[in-house]
């Protein structure tokens, strides 16, 4: 049973109407003319109609009661996030790194708290802090009940603190988080060194935001660069954040300082872009004695492909059968009789055939000097 809406002229009409089976098909059976739309709706019937009938459904009578306000409003939280996310915080290491680094300020609330509650909003949601802040309030996060915006706020201040030694309090995050997954005997082998563009819209990037070349077609807006390094598990070791107008040729030096000063990375082999080489970070990667392998576009530069100590290049031999059965132009000479040197792939070519006049004869196109010339066969019994 439902209302049906019918117009007629320039008025519609409800009726109350119900699905039937007469003979054999479905009709619908007018039970009540309910009148004019606009009159119905303006007398309130509908409304009388519909309260009348959420009096004998259960469901109806619930939600009549909460939209009335007679019923206080439910509040739910998801546990989701923090269940997954929460446990790999804390087996990373990203728990424990951020607590001892913070163990000797004195702030009013908790810090470590406060970087995972935005952590986690990023993965699930993204956004602002502002954003994170109202996020907050829907997810349950342990330890985080009591947190504000000043609060995020003020923990992403104290990440970017730079200490008199010029290291930011993010550095000493990522050094002390490669520790604590650093194997007892083993060392990085290789690390893998690329860069991207991230573009502000609107104002922003006072510092850090410059004009540059942009990898995502943004050129008219400010941007950073940035960049990160990854071990040969894809695992991060290191990020850094650069001005907009930072060249990449200029990155790879920095960062292979960085990674032996500050990580004791010393016998990795680096991989980068083309874009990050130039003759002399080749030089000064050499003098250094650090192994590399960079992307080469050119021929000239294809000889610097591989300079390691550890690998070295063997000929590459081919044993499929159509590899060796491919004929050797340059070898297969001989000398013709007429003694010039002529090749396989010469003596190969077809022969054309002589093209016909269109709309000739036999006899007028053996008169033609160039058909009896190249119709030799035929000419005998043409001339005569």
């Amino acid at each position: 049973m439902f209302v049906r809406v019918k117009k007629i002229g320039a008025y519609e009409y409800l009726y109350l109407v119900e699905n039937a089976r007469e003979g054999g098909r479905h009709v619908q059976r007018v039970i009540k003319a309910l009148g004019r739309r606009d009159e119905v709706e303006a007398s309130g019937l509908i409304d009388g109609l519909i309260a009348s009938a959420a009096r004998h459904s259960r469901r109806s009578i619930v939600l009549s009661s909460f939209y009335r306000g007679q019923l206080p409003e439910l509040h739910r939280l998801s546990i989701g996030p923090d269940l997954v996310f929460g446990r790999l915080w804390a087996e990373t290491g990203c728990r424990n790194a951020l607590k001892s680094l913070v163990a000797d300020r004195r702030f009013s609330f908790d810090v470590e708290r406060a970087i995972y509650l935005t952590v986690l909003h990023r993965l699930m949601i993204s956004g602002s802090d502002r954003h994170a802040n109202d996020w907050c309030s829907r997810v349950r996060v342990p330890g985080a009940e009591g947190l504000d915006l000043d609060h995020a706020y003020k923990a992403m201040a104290w990440l970017g603190e730079v200490d008199a030694a010029g290291r930011s309090t993010a550095e000493a995050v990522e050094e002390a988080l490669y520790r604590h997954r650093q194997p007892l005997f083993g060392a990085v082998s290789i690390a893998f060194l690329d860069t991207t563009t991230l573009w502000f819209e609107g104002a922003g990037g006072e510092s850090l935001g410059q004009y540059g070349h942009s990898k995502d077609y943004r050129g008219h807006l400010k941007q950073v660069v940035l960049g990160i390094v990854l071990d040969d598990a894809d695992r991060p070791i290191a990020s850094f954040l650069m001005p907009g107008n930072t060249a990449d040729v200029t990155l790879l030096l920095p960062v292979v300082k960085r990674l032996r000063e500050r990580f004791g990375i010393r016998e990795a082999c680096i991989v980068a872009d083309r874009g990050m080489i130039s003759a002399d970070t080749i030089a000064a990667l050499e003098a250094e004695k650090i192994e590399y392998i960079p992307a080469c576009a050119s021929a000239p530069a294809a000889r610097c492909v591989l300079r390691s100590s550890r690998m070295t290049a063997s000929p590459c031999r081919s044993s499929s059968p159509a590899r060796k059965a491919k004929p050797n132009w340059r070898s297969a000479r001989r000398r013709s009789p007429g003694g010039a040197m002529s090749s396989v792939a010469t003596r190969r070519k077809p022969k054309k055939m002589p093209r016909r006049a269109p709309n000739s004869s036999p006899v007028s196109s053996a008169s033609s000097p160039r058909a009896t010339r190249r119709s030799s066969p035929t000419r005998a019994s043409v001339v005569s």
